[in-house]
Formats: C-alpha cells, structure tokens, sequence
C-alpha cells in the first residue's frame, strides 16, 4: 500500500532527474553553436532547472544579456554607421536571428520520449525494490 501511495512522487522525481539531465544537454548545445567574439553570451546562458506545473514539466534554459534577444531573433541596423568596437561600417539593414535557442529545444525536445520512458524504468525499478 506504502508504495501505490509513492508511485506519483517516486515518478515524478524520476521524470525531474531526467529533465534536468536533458536541460544541461540543452544548455550545452547552445553554448556550444553560439557564434563567439567575447564568449560573453555563451557564458550567461543557464540552466534554471525543471519545475512541475499542475500535470506539466518545465525546464528553462535562458540568457539576460541585453543582446541575446536580437542575437537570437535578428535586429535591424543602420547601414553606413561606423561602429568603433567594430572598426567597420554596418553594410545591412538587417541581420538575420541565429536561433541558437530554438533550435535547442527542438534538439532536446526529440530527446523526450527516450528521456521519460528511461525516467519510467528508472522509477519501476525503485517501486519495484
């Protein structure tokens, strides 16, 4: 009886561990297909851990450099500025997103299935003890 009562959290913890695995994979491929100059953004990309809402998991990989946003997404620019960091001047008007993020989750959202049904036999084994 004591273990029917555990099933959900014993699954639950075992799902989480697994999240939380497949999130640090997440942020690792990000960091790692990020373009480099500084290193800066690759840096302050983080992992915030996984997170149960009503019946749903959530992991969070995120970054608040005020860049990310237009280094993810594409920003417009003034073409025929000189930018002094630089030493150039802008040639676009716009540059396109990298979608470094995106294209992350939907590498760690293929992972999914595997990840739950090893989180599933992870779980049967310890109610199984």
């Amino acid at each position: 009886m004591e273990k029917i009562a555990s099933l959900g959290k014993v699954f639950d913890e075992e799902i989480t561990i697994g999240m939380n695995e497949m999130g640090m994979e997440w942020r690792d491929d990000v960091r790692n297909n990020i373009h480099r100059v500084s290193g800066d953004l690759a840096r302050s990309t983080n992992f915030e851990g996984t997170e149960k809402h009503g019946s749903e998991f959530v992991a969070t990989v995120s970054n608040n450099l005020d860049y990310a946003e237009h280094y993810e997404y594409g920003h417009r620019q003034q073409p025929g500025r000189f930018v002094p960091v630089l030493g150039k001047r802008l040639k676009k008007s716009y540059v396109k997103g990298q979608y470094t993020f995106r294209k992350g989750r939907q590498a760690a959202k293929a992972k999914m299935p595997k990840i739950i049904r090893e989180a599933i036999s992870r779980a049967e084994a310890r109610l199984s003890d």
